[in-house]
């Protein structure tokens, strides 16, 4: 009776094993059915060969016990070898569906140390990163024993002993003389197509590490090494993503901004920025003849200097930080005073040829002595020098560096460096063509005075602005006394070097705030904004007298003997009520002066209208 209660036990135990495989191996419905026969057909096979042992046992020696006999089929370990393995399968879709879904390097590491320490029974695990955008190697994650751990990175002796248990004698290659209680470690290398490094460092302190580690875990760990490569690069694309956009955006304000210094602060924060490329200086130089001058700098001088800085963004970061007076103010001091010559500067010349990034070691360079003076100022030791390039025009230079936080030159940054100097270039180049293009359409080409269309527009302007502010507006009007005299004696060339020469005059006499017009001609207007009557005779005697004092080619050629000018000036609202009445009155009171006897300064009034009515 007991042996056919054991009979029947061990064929159910074989069919509920058999149950178990096709469940797992034939999950889909259509093989299940196949699965369960298959699994019967075992199970028979089983009892038969166990009912032949049994015969063979009595056999043999019929006093012996037959539970005995068959003591080898030890099925709670046939279930538990089933039950381990149906949970490393679970195991490895958890790790895949943890680690595919992290959002970032820490939480991946972590989900990752999690997952692991439960398949390989530690929670000594210890993750280090290699990033080729920084060149850095960084401890992204440790647990267990390696907590806290400060760690003496040989990452050829890693690389010498991946998928190797290392013991403690070797310890020390890796760990800074701490005392890690591990009985041995073993090491995995995690590669991923964009040149990403992962190392994962994992031990027992209470057995040895078996020799077959490796061989007997391949399949989790193959599982992680190829969750790490889908990690790095789907949190590289997002990165990406983030740059391009960010870089869209600073791109698109440079073209809107018509101020070329927004457009280079806007540059210079990007190259610096933790958002952007993220260098610690950057330093900038425009192009002007033969000579480049300090612009703008982003950065500190020392490195005293930097940490006090950070200190105070780290206290009140985006207060501090949209105080830009604060953090560039000592670095900048230097730059508005710094000129590099170009000229005598072969190895400059030779570096801007290249239209490329040069790497720079000062006390190694070949820069001229003066130049070497002005970079020495900045304190820079090892640098990047970057060209400022459109359309084969040199426009200027960029020096960035790391001279605080040490960091590597990586090909990552250096591109996005270069990729980002080219675009800046071309709306600096733009914005130049813009002013020029600007300048033309409202400078006058001979005298670089504003021209008529200019003052159409302006006059119009200010008049509309002092009405409704209530202010007064004052127009001098200038004749120059036989001008025509001039030019007939003299040649015209001769009489466009005299109207050059007179508008500098004009210019150099007058306020910042004045608009010193040609009106045509040898005719010229003077605007001048919030000025009374008395304020406006005051400038224009002091400009006839400037003219009159000054000595011309051919003055005494002249009928007066020497070259003068005639002005007329009105005024809103003593005068005038209008702008067509400000600028009629102005020009009569011009009438005035030259038909009294020139080289004078008339101020319009009632009793010249009746005259020249």
């Amino acid at each position: 009776m007991k042996i056919k209660l054991r009979k029947l036990t061990i064929f159910y135990s074989l069919i509920l094993i058999g149950f178990v495989f096709a469940y797992q191996f034939f999950s889909f419905p259509q093989f299940l059915l196949i699965g369960i026969i298959l699994s019967l057909i075992f199970s028979l096979i089983i009892l038969q060969l166990i009912y032949r042992l049994e015969s063979f046992s009595k056999n043999e020696n019929s006093s012996y016990p037959i539970e005995n006999k068959i003591s080898f089929l030890e099925f709670s370990k046939v279930n538990q070898f089933v039950q381990t393995l149906i949970y490393k399968n679970k195991i490895i879709d958890a790790v895949n569906i943890a680690l595919t879904k992290s959002s970032n390097s820490i939480n991946f590491f972590k989900v990752a140390s999690e997952n692991l320490g439960v398949v390989f029974n530690t929670p000594n695990i210890y993750f280090i990163l290699y990033d080729p955008t920084t060149g850095l190697y960084e401890k992204t994650f440790s647990n267990g024993n390696f907590l806290d751990r400060t760690f003496n990175i040989d990452f050829k002796f890693l690389d010498q002993y991946q998928k190797n248990i290392i013991p403690p004698e070797l310890f020390s290659t890796v760990f800074k003389n701490e005392d890690i209680n591990l009985q041995n470690l073993g090491i995995l290398k995690l590669h991923s197509s964009l040149n990403y490094i992962g190392y994962i460092l994992l031990g027992y302190s209470n057995k040895l590490m078996d020799p077959d580690f490796f061989s007997e875990y391949n399949s989790v760990l193959l599982q992680v090494s190829t969750s790490f490569d889908l990690h790095i690069n789907h949190s590289q694309l997002r990165k990406k993503i983030r740059e391009l956009d960010l870089l869209n955006k600073i791109i698109t304000l440079m073209e809107k901004d018509k101020d070329l210094n927004e457009i280079y602060h806007l540059y210079l924060t990007y190259l610096t920025s933790n958002d952007g490329i993220g260098f610690n200086r950057a330093i900038l130089f425009s192009k002007n003849g033969n000579f480049f001058f300090g612009e703008k700098a982003i950065g500190e001088i020392t490195e005293e200097e930097a940490k006090s800085t950070w200190e105070k963004i780290e206290k009140c970061p985006i207060e501090f930080f949209y105080s830009p007076s604060e953090i560039i103010k000592p670095i900048n001091k230097i730059v508005n005073s710094s000129k590099i010559n170009y000229s005598n500067d072969i190895y400059l010349k030779t570096i801007l040829a290249k239209q490329n990034y040069e790497t720079v070691n000062l006390n190694f360079s070949n820069f001229s002595e003066s130049n070497k003076k002005v970079f020495k100022k900045f304190n820079l030791e090892n640098f990047i020098l970057v060209p400022l390039i459109s359309y084969d025009t040199i426009l200027g230079f960029v020096i960035v560096d790391n001279k605080f936080d040490k960091k590597k030159y990586t090909e990552y940054r250096l591109n996005s460096l270069i990729n980002f100097s080219h675009q800046t270039a071309l709306v600096i180049n733009n914005l130049h063509l813009y002013q020029k293009n600007k300048k033309i359409a409202i400078i006058d080409e001979l005298t670089q005075l504003y021209n008529r269309r200019f003052f159409d527009t302006s006059s119009k302007n200010e008049m509309t602005r002092s009405i409704r502010e209530n202010i007064p507006l004052s127009l001098i009007m200038i004749d120059i006394d036989h001008f025509k005299n001039y030019n007939d004696n003299n040649g015209h060339i001769a009489g466009d070097i005299l109207l050059s020469t007179i508008s500098k005059l004009f210019k150099d006499t007058c306020r910042e705030t004045d608009f010193v017009c040609r009106y045509g001609g040898e005719e010229f207007s003077i605007i001048l904004p919030n000025t009374d009557m008395n304020g406006a005779s005051e400038l224009a005697e002091k400009v006839r007298t400037k003219v009159a004092e000054n000595t011309f080619p051919y003055e005494e050629l002249q009928p007066l003997g020497n070259l003068t000018i005639s002005l007329g000036v009105s005024n809103y609202p003593e005068t005038a009520t209008t702008l067509e009445e400000l600028k009629q009155q102005s020009d009569e009171a011009l009438y005035s002066s030259k038909h009294s006897g020139r080289n004078k300064v008339t101020l319009w009034n009632e009793k010249i209208e009746c005259d020249l009515k």
